[in-house]
């Protein structure tokens, strides 16, 4: 609907993905649900070693691409910048909006966790409004592990495990 009263015709989008199998099915499933929205969507599955090498250069990059994140603390602060802003070192969205990229720099110096969190919340209310990121699935690994394994937990910013923790019983 957007589309249509923006007056612009319904775009021809490319989807960059790295080749798997699961991967290929993951495609065919976005693929399938936007052309229900009449957009239509050529696949480009990529080589995995070659991937990031090809979706970080925007020469090369096609409209829409495969991507996974993990925060590396459980703060906004290393989801935001890195994805939305230009120089945030993983910015696969090519989001360049100047006044967020101020609104992120200003959240990056609250000292104040209340003040901070409330700061997140309004960026990420706005990068949503805008969708930067269409999140498709969420994977979910079970982890087990032998009974001489000391220390071991799931820590659940990267869903993995507290490796500095770690230790094998004698």
């Amino acid at each position: 609907q957007l589309i249509e009263e923006s007056g612009e015709p319904m775009p021809e989008l490319v989807y960059d993905y790295g080749k798997t199998d699961v991967r290929d099915k993951e495609a065919s499933a976005i693929i399938t649900a936007l052309e229900k929205a009449g957009i239509t969507v050529t696949p480009n599955a990529i080589d995995p070693g070659a991937y990031y090498g090809i979706v970080l250069d925007p020469d090369k990059q096609g409209a829409l691409n495969w991507a996974g994140w993990g925060p590396d603390w459980l703060n906004a602060s290393t989801v935001i910048p890195p994805l939305f802003t230009p120089s945030g070192g993983f910015p696969l969205s090519r989001y360049d909006n100047p006044e967020f990229t101020q609104k992120v720099d200003e959240a990056l110096l609250i000292t104040d966790r209340a003040e901070q969190g409330q700061a997140w919340a309004e960026l990420n209310k706005e990068a949503m409004a805008e969708a930067l990121v269409v999140p498709t699935r969420f994977g979910k690994d079970q982890l087990i592990w032998g009974s001489k394994v000391g220390g071991a937990y799931i820590w659940a910013p990267y869903a993995s495990w507290g490796y500095v923790d770690l230790y094998v019983e004698q």
